[in-house]
């Protein structure tokens, strides 16, 4: 690396490093005040807060990390073209191409290492700081999980349940296996169906099979069309129980998503934020491409690096609005899933390579 590659990334790193700290602790502090009344609520120890905050950094960081890289990006160049350094740097020869070149050769390295973090640390540390909010601040239990490819949750008078897929703005659950037990845990009752829909105020299991377990070893079997079962939960509350895509592994959501299509279940949501997994982490190459050239403007004046530092902020945050918008028409299964998570990267792609290939040499 050239003694000017260094110097050029050196700065861009120092100014990186404060907006991310100055990001973090913003959204640290936001998030601390949305959630004080449940603090004083229960009254944790300081520590768990604590370790309930340090499991969320990763995911914060992977957040906030394209804010800082637009902002970082901006005022590093902005700061050369200020100070002459891009003018001297022209009249040696050296291109603004060239001068770009370490920042985005460092982003590029930082988005990979976000899309390999987005594999397993990040998920896991989401998984765990949900834990610690439920268990040791809420004084509440777990009645969810996730195993072999399949939701299990319990309800309070013995009865264990593992789904398929979860669907409440259709009120409906497929493939669900429910398992009623005794005061001693054995087992009594076993009911296998297609659906449980949710009709008026009833639930209601359709196309299945139902075991009955006596305690001399008999097993009686029958099968209906349509049964009323009861279940003290409504679609809503299976908002909190549905699978949450960003807690499982890339792995785990792959093969749970190759599971349900395999067996027949609409998993379109899942094909979306599965793509959106690996299409997310390149938005910081993109915030870079399309900070240099607002920060390379001939412009000395500190106004005309605010008003750059405005308009790459109005883009950034667009591209947020386009992502959720994309990502929402892939959910609702109007646009193909790989089409939906990378639609936003490919328009910014465009107008930051647009912008760009046109900087003045």
């Amino acid at each position: 690396m050239t003694l000017l590659n260094r110097y050029i990334l050196k700065e861009f790193l120092k100014v990186f490093t404060l907006a991310s700290f100055t990001l973090l602790f913003i959204y640290l502090l936001i998030d601390f005040f949305e959630k004080v009344r449940v603090f004083l609520r229960y009254k944790p120890d300081l520590f768990v807060i604590f370790e309930y905050f340090l499991y969320q950094l990763p995911k914060i960081f992977y957040d906030i990390s394209p804010i800082a890289i637009l902002i970082s990006t901006l005022i590093t160049f902005g700061t050369f073209t200020k100070n002459n350094e891009i003018t001297a740097l022209k009249s040696a020869g050296i291109s603004p191409f060239k001068t770009a070149i370490p920042i985005l050769a460092a982003v590029f390295v930082l988005a990979f290492f976000l899309l390999y973090a987005n594999t397993s640390m990040i998920p896991s540390g989401i998984k765990q700081a949900e834990f610690v909010r439920s268990i040791y601040i809420e004084k509440g239990s777990e009645t969810s999980y996730f195993r072999q490819n399949k939701i299990w949750f319990r309800t309070k008078n013995h009865i264990l349940f593992n789904v398929q897929l979860i669907d409440p703005e259709k009120s409906k659950i497929l493939g669900i296996g429910i398992y009623k037990l005794s005061n001693n845990f054995s087992l009594i009752e076993e009911i296998d169906a297609k659906e449980l829909v949710y009709e008026g105020s009833d639930w209601y299991l359709l196309s299945g099979i139902k075991r009955k377990f006596s305690g001399d070893g008999q097993i009686t079997t029958g099968t209906f069309d349509k049964e009323k079962f009861y279940l003290d939960k409504t679609p809503a509350d299976f908002k909190q129980i549905e699978i949450q895509q960003d807690r499982l592994k890339y792995d785990e959501l792959k093969n749970y998503v190759k599971k349900l299509t395999s067996e027949g279940y609409v998993a379109t949501r899942y094909w979306v934020d599965l793509y959106g997994r690996v299409a997310f982490p390149f938005v910081n190459i993109l915030m870079a491409l399309i900070a240099i050239p607002f920060g390379l403007k001939n412009d000395k004046r500190s106004a005309g690096i605010s008003k750059g530092i405005g308009i790459s902020l109005a883009i950034g945050f667009s591209y947020w609005i386009i992502y959720a918008l994309s990502t929402s028409l892939g959910h609702s299964g109007i646009l193909p899933p790989l089409l939906s998570a990378w639609l936003a990267n490919l328009l910014f792609l465009a107008i930051g390579g647009y912008l760009f290939v046109t900087i003045r040499q």
